[in-house]
């Protein structure tokens, strides 16, 4: 899994939708959106890639790694990312990781979802 470009970080509508245009210009045939709060024991954004071996994670390294979470997309957000891409012809996914983020996909009317534990994730979702 590579560590350079692999995400780009949106804030405002606008923004979002000038980045799924620059996204296709470049190439994109499908535009991804993560809507993982993050913080579970094992995840890359939660523990720098560090995978903990099943039964060898500590109490200690599983809170501080439950803390540490990406903020959602808002709704907004990925109603205009969604709106952008289908203008273009492009479908747009969805990485899941719980109900919250289940709910903005449906209301933003994402094409297709993945939901993956975290620990297929980290094999390759």
């Amino acid at each position: 899994m590579g560590t350079e470009n692999i995400a780009v970080a949106v804030s405002t509508e606008q923004q979002a939708r000038e980045t799924v245009r620059t996204l296709i210009d470049g190439g994109a045939v499908v535009i991804k959106v993560a809507l993982e709060p993050g913080g579970e024991a094992g995840a890359p954004w939660a523990s720098g890639y560090h995978h903990a071996e099943a039964g060898h994670e500590t109490p200690q390294r599983k809170a501080a790694h439950s803390k540490k979470t990406w903020p959602l997309l808002s709704e907004d957000i990925v109603k205009a990312i969604v709106d952008e891409a289908h203008k273009q012809d492009r479908k747009v996914t969805v990485h899941l990781g719980e109900a919250k983020g289940a709910k903005i996909a449906i209301d933003a009317g994402i094409d297709e979802w993945r939901i993956c534990p975290v620990t297929l994730f980290l094999r390759r979702c």
